[in-house]
């Protein structure tokens, strides 16, 4: 192993020993597994932090048109309370009592009133 690979496997290893999700695929597997009980076998395996999800923000097209979007802003955001979403185009939204908002500013500052993402969640790693 190079120093660049042997500091990479280092990451992957104190991930693991943190309690957070690692994975492994064969070296000639395209599939990642869970690394439930890892045996270090770099040579024959290829090892990852596994992925986060991240959050495709909506746009004209995803966003669901089919019933009322409330939208509330996250953390210390300065608009907590929940406003519904009353017009959109092609470049963002403007909710209800709201200035107007790209996609991504309403997703990465917002969540709907349940508390799930305004937009897609893109599942990592699988």
């Amino acid at each position: 192993m190079t120093r660049t690979e042997t500091a990479e496997a280092k990451k992957v290893m104190a991930a693991y020993l943190d309690g957070r999700s690692t994975q492994y695929r064969h070296k000639t597997e395209a599939d990642w597994c869970a690394c439930i009980t890892p045996i270090w076998n770099w040579g024959l395996c290829d090892y990852r932090i596994k992925p986060e999800p991240s959050i495709v923000p909506w746009t004209a097209e995803t966003f669901p048109k089919d019933r009322p979007v409330w939208v509330k802003g996250k953390g210390n955001h300065s608009e907590a309370n929940n406003h519904m979403i009353t017009k959109w185009c092609a470049s963002g939204c403007r909710p209800q009592s709201e200035r107007f908002l790209t996609w991504e500013v309403l997703a990465s500052n917002f969540t709907q009133h349940d508390g799930s993402p305004c937009g897609t969640i893109e599942k990592g790693g699988e």
